[in-house]
């Protein structure tokens, strides 16, 4: 039965519902029986003028207002508007200070829009002027029952601000932006801080100074302006996690960091001053895949003390990529990109260890959001058992299933499956009821349509089953007590976790796992086992000391980064790693007294060899470890029919370009998303020909600003013309043309599937090393596009001559003594046809189910209708022998009798268009000839071209 939670209740007209954990969303609302705390319900105004204040603490305060941080998470709503603020902002229950002063876990504040929803500070704010005396807008704390009026402490779970912009004014030099504390888990999401003084003044735009931060997450952040964009200092504890960050405009440093544990993905710092300084040997700093430029001849782009290790860093502008303080001084000076670095060198037992981290691919975890509320289920709990409710709700065939805020208990296990592809909580858990059956997990994951299914917010008290091939995402939640996540054999489907605490991880067959941000505390056995699965984690923090924190066995693959591994209540007698007989490199530090003697167990056929604290820099510090004999690489295929099966060996296709977002294969390689700002490559070794056709289907909700395709053999799509645009905003941009990308018909987002035939052989031949995949968006990278069924093969056109075509059909071909006019082109591959033209010639040809036909249509009139046929009689219509591809009778309801296929319909003067006909699908056996038509009885004025007529199984 679900209890509920008092709330406000939020009415919103529309049907513009969008999720509550909608990362990638550029607005959110909710449902009216969703509660949150609404500042306008509070009295904000939002206009810019009138001082809200007062109504966000109100809000705030009402929105904390329990002392149980396990049912926190009560959501503070902000509408798009500007919010005039003229005092800090901090998370507490201001009515009941005597507890923890005020300070509770749980803070939500949701924006409607990054770009909307905007809290400002008054311009010249008395207590945000002085630099002397930093002051900031947001706060968040700890809930220690002792706490101190600054609420620093280790109890600030589960805080999250997202989808807003935070701006300090004008005048507030002393401004912080966000000072932001939060434990275990705990985010910013989809967040600008910003200072819109003319000299960009301000102290810093995100403080995590107080003890002590994280673990947590940073996704999708920009900071613009401030002395310092991000700052971590005064404290060993615990470890952040940051993905697709954009620092510009600082004028002390980018990013800063004293002691503590940093793991950065995707940052683009736009500077003068050093994107990145670390300041003490006991930090620990990760940077993959990064853009810093700028810069100035007089200081280096990452000045760094800390155990570092970098790859794929791209710098310009600065006197040095990294000044290294540490002891080994591994500076790099020229800018350009460092393909891989390791201030310490790479640590290892066995010395045919690769020298290097393994690569494994990186694919982001999975997004999805609905507008549409009829494609929402909500979850109504209001029996002693929520499971048929919950039941009813996942198989009612809504894409998102959803939990009003409570708590959930059920009899048996939920079974999650068919249409569902969010499976959300506002603020809720679902736990066992106390006829639950001993030994049956809480959640199973059957799959369904969806490629993949994402729970989120949620609190789950409970194994979490993965028994499908389908994927599956755990994001911003919980698996609470001794509960555990495992797969069955049948759980091959990609699993992957962003921002999770739980106890025990199991990897229990082989299947692909992407991890980011992860706390995993007190199992008394090992915490994370994988057993022969394929393993990429990015920020991983433990407590206890009875467990192992990884395993790594069954020839698994795992590529830790950031590991920050802490026992907490007393010394280790196990090893912190153990890697069996597999592959791993591994960075991390050790944190507080209690280290564990052995770092790396590290067992290769019957010899164990150990890694020791003592070996390690400062006995707890190790940028890269190797245990691995290999890179990883599983390539990209072509069958004997030219179908192409994308491997999970993928890179950057242009660095420069390759900054937000990510790729995700789907259905065993034969598909891959693209979201954000993402331009990848797959290794792929290919004489083009002629004769080359690259043909690919291409869907998508939102195609930026270029989508694309490319066979090429370097790293930019300009210097040989070897990319294909096929749709985005600057599609028709003139100022592409250089690129001389090929103009197909432009794809359009949110339109039905559409496969395009690309005849590469005419633009160049000779050999290609890549398939290239592009989504670009540099403006708000949303990009959402998915290339499937992608085919790279050789096919001759075939060759025609004028004199063997006659009459297909006598009674239409020139009826009215209108025109028949039939050419053939030199070469005999082109048939241009005007009047009013039914025309047939011999061609002997099976029709087989897996029968292609290509045709290359282009004329300036269309006249009735245009189309093609394989037939064996003179009337299209006895035998359905015919293809429509375009006239203005295309659509007309006399003609559904013939039965024509209805491809996008062609229009006179569109330019060239590839058709690819199915053919096979429609009926197969024997047929004698091809025809062309081009009917128009009105007035004889059809004018098209066929070309690249080509037949294929």
């Amino acid at each position: 039965m679900k209890t509920l939670l008092p709330a406000l209740l939020l009415s919103l007209s529309g049907v513009f519902l969008l999720s509550v954990e909608s990362r990638g969303a550029t607005e959110v609302k909710y449902p009216a029986d969703a509660p949150v705390w609404n500042v306008k319900t509070y009295g904000a105004v939002g206009d810019g003028v009138a001082d809200d204040t007062v109504a966000f603490r109100n809000a705030i305060s009402a929105s904390l207002n329990h002392e149980a941080r396990y049912t926190a998470r009560r959501i503070v709503y902000v509408p798009n508007g500007t919010y005039k603020i003229t005092g800090t902002l901090e998370a507490k229950n201001l009515s009941n200070l005597s507890f923890s002063n005020g300070w509770r876990a749980g803070f939500f504040l949701q924006g409607e829009s990054q770009a909307g929803a905007i809290l400002k500070l008054a311009n010249n704010t008395t207590g945000f002027t002085d630099p002397a005396v930093p002051k900031p807008m947001i706060v968040t704390g700890s809930e220690n029952p002792n706490n101190s009026s600054a609420g620093s402490g280790n109890q600030a779970f589960r805080h999250y601000i997202r989808n807003l912009t935070v701006d300090v004014g004008s005048g507030n030099a002393g401004a912080v932006g966000i000072d932001f504390l939060t434990s275990n888990r705990g985010g910013i999401y989809n967040v600008t801080v910003k200072s819109s003084d003319a000299n960009k003044a301000g102290h810093i735009g995100i403080a995590m100074d107080r003890s002590w931060p994280g673990p947590g997450i940073l996704n999708k952040v920009t900071v613009d302006g401030f002395k310092y964009g991000i700052s971590m200092w005064n404290h060993f504890q615990y470890s952040m996690t940051m993905e697709n960050i954009i620092l510009r405009n600082q004028t002390i440093y980018g990013f800063r960091m004293q002691n503590n544990v940093a793991t950065i993905r995707g940052l683009q710092s736009s500077n003068t001053v050093p994107a990145i300084f670390v300041s003490s040997n006991q930090a620990h700093l990760t940077l993959i895949d990064a853009n810093l430029s700028g810069g100035s001849s007089s200081v280096p782009a990452i000045d760094c003390a800390a155990p570092f290790y970098g790859r794929n860093i791209t710098t310009s502008g600065y006197a040095k990529a990294i000044e290294d303080r540490g002891s080994n001084n591994r500076d790099v000076v020229p800018n350009g990109t460092i393909n891989e670095y390791r201030s310490k060198g790479v640590y290892r037992e066995y010395s045919d260890s690769i020298d290097g981290a393994i690569r494994l691919p990186i694919q982001q975890t999975p997004e999805f959001y609905d507008p549409n509320f009829a494609n929402w289920a909500k979850v109504d709990g209001s029996a002693a058992d929520d499971l048929p409710a919950i039941q009813a709700a996942i198989d009612s065939g809504k894409a998102t299933v959803y939990f009003p805020v409570g708590s959930y208990t059920v009899s048996n296990t939920v079974v999650l499956r068919g249409s569902v592809r969010k499976f959300i909580g506002l603020c809720a858990s679902i736990s066992k009821s106390s006829s639950f059956p001993a030994g049956a997990p809480l959640v199973r994951f059957d799959g369904g349509s969806a490629a993949n299914t994402i729970i989120e917010n949620m609190a789950l008290f409970g194994d979490l089953v993965h028994n499908s091939s389908k994927g599956l995402a755990l994001v911003n939640s919980d698996i609470y007590n001794d509960n555990v996540y495992y797969n069955t054999s049948a759980g091959t489907g990609d699993f992957f976790i962003e921002d999770v605490i739980a106890r025990r991880i199991r990897v229990n067959h082989p299947q692909n796992v992407w991890i980011r941000q992860m706390n995993l505390e007190f199992a008394s056995e090992s915490f994370f086992i994988n057993n022969g699965g394929r393993v990429w984690i990015f920020g991983y923090k433990t407590e206890g000391k009875n467990g192992t924190p990884l395993e790594n066995n069954g020839g698994g693959w795992v590529e830790l980064w950031g590991g920050f591994f802490y026992a907490n209540d007393g010394v280790p007698t196990v090893p912190m790693i153990i890697n069996n007989n597999s592959q791993l490199t591994a960075n991390y530090r050790v944190n507080g007294p209690n280290n564990y003697s052995t770092h790396i167990r590290d067992i290769r056929g019957s010899t164990t060899s150990n890694f020791t604290s003592t070996e390690a820099f400062n006995t707890n510090n190790t940028d890269l470890y190797s245990g691995a004999t290999s890179v990883f690489s599983s390539g990209t295929t072509i069958d004997s029919t030219g179908s192409v099966t994308l491997g999970t060996n993928f890179s950057s296709y242009d660095s420069a370009q390759d900054l937000v977002g990510g790729l995700s294969l789907g259905a065993g390689g034969t598909s891959a998303t693209l979201t954000g700002n993402a331009w990848k490559k797959f290794p792929l070794n290919y004489t083009v020909t002629a004769n080359t056709r690259l043909e690919v289907t291409v869907s998508g909700a939102d195609v930026g600003e270029i989508i694309g395709v490319a066979l090429d053999n370097d790293t930019s799509p300009t210097n040989n013309r070897r990319a294909f645009v096929v749709g985005g905003s600057q599609y028709p941009e003139t100022g592409l043309d250089p690129w001389s990308w090929k103009r197909t018909p432009r794809y359009l987002a949110g339109a039905a599937a559409t496969t395009y035939v690309i005849p590469v052989g005419s633009f160049f031949t000779g050999s290609v090393t890549y398939l290239g995949l592009i989504a670009d968006d540099d403006f708000n990278a949303t990009t959402q596009v998915t290339y499937s069924n992608i085919r790279l093969y050789e096919a001759a056109p075939r060759s025609f001559s004028a004199s063997a075509f006659s009459a297909y059909d006598s009674t239409q071909d020139g009826s009215g003594g209108l025109p028949t006019n039939l050419s053939v082109s030199t070469d005999g591959k082109s048939v241009s046809i005007s009047g009013n033209v039914w025309k047939k010639t011999a061609l002997s040809y099976n029709v087989t189910s897996a029968t292609v036909l290509e045709v290359t249509v282009n004329g300036s009139d269309a006249g009735e209708m245009i189309g093609i046929a394989l037939d064996n009689d003179t009337s299209p219509t006895n035998n359905r022998r015919a293809f429509l591809l375009g006239g203005s009778d295309y659509a007309n309801t006399t003609h559904n009798a013939w039965s024509w296929k209805r491809t996008p319909i062609y229009a006179g003067g569109s330019g060239a268009v590839t058709y690819v006909i199915p053919v096979g699908t429609f009926f197969t056996g024997t047929v004698s000839q091809l025809g062309l038509i081009g009917d128009d009885d009105a007035n004889g004025s059809t004018s098209v071209t066929f070309s690249n007529i080509i037949l294929r199984n």
